[in-house]
């Protein structure tokens, strides 16, 4: 595959990946949690190696997730899920030693049990949409540990 890992990336993509990264790392209980690295794709004459890679991780290296630049919200959301997904996976034992096919089924399992953000918000109002669900589901965690009704869980709790 070639790859060139840039720098220039869009702050608003940036922002928006990093809280990504931030709350389905901490779902997954991945810690450290891996960083990212930006990728763009590197032509080589009329070849694309990488034009349809969206994300890798290197199981040799669990710490760093590889994306993409130039995504939409919605895709960039999947793609850090998968990713993340995988570092999970090879961070266990029991996991580790799976057939890539497996492997790769779950992770993609995984990346559609998230929730789909809407395709017409920008990074940012997808950053606060992603902090609102954040907010809500982890309101149903609790509650279910302390015994609550779904109705106390309903309406969206603001943080400030």
């Amino acid at each position: 595959m070639w790859f060139t890992v840039t720098q220039h990336v869009n702050a608003d993509e940036k922002d928006f990946a990093d809280v990504v990264t931030m709350i389905v790392a901490g779902n997954l209980r991945i810690d450290p949690r891996p960083t990212l690295q930006f990728f763009a794709p590197h032509r080589f004459g009329a070849i694309s190696a990488s034009a349809g890679c969206a994300g890798f991780t290197r199981p040799s290296d669990t710490t760093r997730i590889f994306i993409r630049s130039g995504l939409p919200a919605r895709t960039l959301f999947a793609v850090i899920c998968h990713e993340l997904k995988h570092c999970a996976q090879l961070r266990s034992i029991e996991w580790r030693n799976r057939n890539r096919r497996f492997l790769e089924r779950d992770a993609t399992i995984f990346q559609h049990q998230m929730p789909l953000v809407p395709s017409t918000l920008t990074f940012s109002e997808a950053q606060k949409w992603l902090l609102r669900w954040n907010v809500r589901e982890t309101n149903k965690k609790i509650a279910r540990e302390m015994g609550l009704s779904e109705w106390f869980t309903s309406g969206d709790i603001e943080i400030r």
